[in-house]
């Protein structure tokens, strides 16, 4: 019971302090000497930061996929097995695909699509809405 009396004198207190703070200030008023001035240039200007990420992503994602190829033990193809070999395969067998299998694979590959758009869609409005730019 004593917690939930302070609680609430502690609440007034802050109450009448606000008032007495309120009133104090009815007569005064803000006179802005010089108002600020829009500028005409931001540094860097936004045109050059888009320009930048994006070379920046197209760089980043060869490299992961370069990297990516160097590391891979995978053998592609009839050329890579002779390269490795030494001798040409006798025989090989093809991949044949069903009609559903390539059905499923243009979805997969569609929705991967209209993914990386979404994202590179709001990843520009990102940009260009959000980032702080120092002012000149």
């Amino acid at each position: 019971m004593m917690v939930l009396y302070r609680n609430l004198n502690a609440r007034k207190l802050a109450s009448d302090m606000n008032k007495t703070i309120e009133e104090g200030h009815v007569g005064r008023r803000l006179v802005v000497i010089d108002p600020p001035e829009m500028p005409l240039t931001t540094d860097p200007s936004r045109k050059l930061l888009l320009v930048a990420s994006f070379v920046l992503a197209l760089i980043t994602a060869s490299g992961s996929i370069l990297a990516l190829q160097l590391a891979s033990q995978r053998v592609i193809g009839p050329h890579h097995l002779e390269s490795i070999i030494g001798t040409a395969p006798l025989a090989r067998v093809p991949r044949l695909r069903t009609i559903s299998e390539k059905i499923n694979y243009r979805n997969i590959a569609r929705k991967i699509f209209i993914l990386a758009f979404i994202i590179a869609i709001l990843a520009l409005i990102a940009v260009i809405a959000s980032m702080p730019l120092a002012i000149i």
